[in-house]
């Protein structure tokens, strides 16, 4: 099982990337328009039902039910990820202002980033 919870992540992650990429496309299209994100967008629009119904709904769907059955199993059979989860939950909640604060902190960041990508392409 411990070899098992590595390769599952990397096929979740793998699972996911085809919508990540539509969706950034499709979000840099929109705020910034770069080279090659209107192909991107194109090829899934022109691809209906693989681009559609196989990477933006059922990749997603296959991760989203393979990772729910792997945690489930591993909160079932492992105590320590059980008694580390319950300790990460109750961590959030005691630090909700200063986790609020970071997110809050890495959104101006990437906004000041997207502005200064903005000024620097006109």
């Amino acid at each position: 099982m411990k070899n098992a919870i590595p390769r599952a992540a990397w096929m979740q992650l793998l699972l996911v990337s085809p919508a990540v990429l539509f969706f950034a496309a499709l979000w840099l299209r929109a705020v910034q328009p770069l080279l090659g994100t209107g192909q991107v967008v194109a090829w899934y629009s022109g691809h209906t039902r693989v681009g559609l119904l196989v990477f933006l709904v059922g990749m997603p769907l296959a991760a989203l039910g393979a990772g729910s059955a792997l945690l489930y199993t591993h909160w079932q059979r492992d105590i320590a990820f059980r008694r580390d989860a319950l300790i990460f939950i109750e961590l959030a909640r005691r630090l909700r202002a200063p986790l609020r604060i970071a997110l809050a902190t890495l959104l101006a960041a990437a906004a000041l980033v997207l502005v200064a990508l903005h000024l620097a392409t006109e």
